[in-house]
């Protein structure tokens, strides 16, 4: 695969729509279970959890055998980069020759928009080690907007700075009610 030895190197994320305990190895067995890829990166409001499998690899190399280290993942805004605390998720670790990894992430309360699947490797230190990145898309129409999330969206640089006068602000939104 190409794997370099000196540093923690990940599989590919893969999004997963079923899992269960495998009884024979098929071409879908992974780490034990026989697992269905998801055909897309898009969840629609109907999708209550996304669910992935990505294996991690040299943590025995570099951290020595059953060396510790802590996996982090989450989903982070795409645009922005900026993590979303209510899905984020810890474990620690013992190293070994190869870590998969299979969980779930309830979105049932994740809004319209487009994330960062992340995983993260650091170690007992919590230096940054690794990590593998994947985009997912949500739709949901049935999440309801807080405060706090129009608060974490960043419009410096945008259109929006042409626009300061309260007036001519009002007047823009006004012209847009007919639509």
């Amino acid at each position: 695969i190409g794997l370099d030895d000196n540093k923690i190197s990940f599989s590919q994320i893969q999004l997963i729509s079923y899992y269960q305990k495998s009884e024979s190895m098929t071409m879908f067995t992974r780490g034990g279970y026989d697992m269905i890829p998801y055909h897309s990166n898009l969840y629609e409001e109907n999708m209550k959890k996304c669910t992935f499998y990505a294996e991690i690899y040299n943590t025995e190399k570099l951290f020595g055998p059953k060396g510790k280290y802590l996996i982090t993942y989450y989903l982070e805004n795409y645009e922005t980069g900026r993590q979303l605390e209510d899905f984020t998720f810890r474990k620690r670790e013992m190293a070994g020759p190869v870590k998969p990894i299979l969980a779930d992430i309830d979105i049932s309360q994740l809004p319209v928009g487009t994330f960062n699947l992340v995983i993260e490797v650091r170690d007992s230190l919590n230096q940054f080690r690794g990590r593998m990145k994947k985009m997912i898309v949500r739709e949901n129409r049935y999440y309801t907007f807080k405060e706090e999330d129009y608060q974490t969206v960043d419009i410096t640089g945008t259109f929006i700075d042409r626009f300061n006068d309260k007036d001519s602000l009002r007047e823009f939104i006004r012209c847009l009610k007919p639509i």
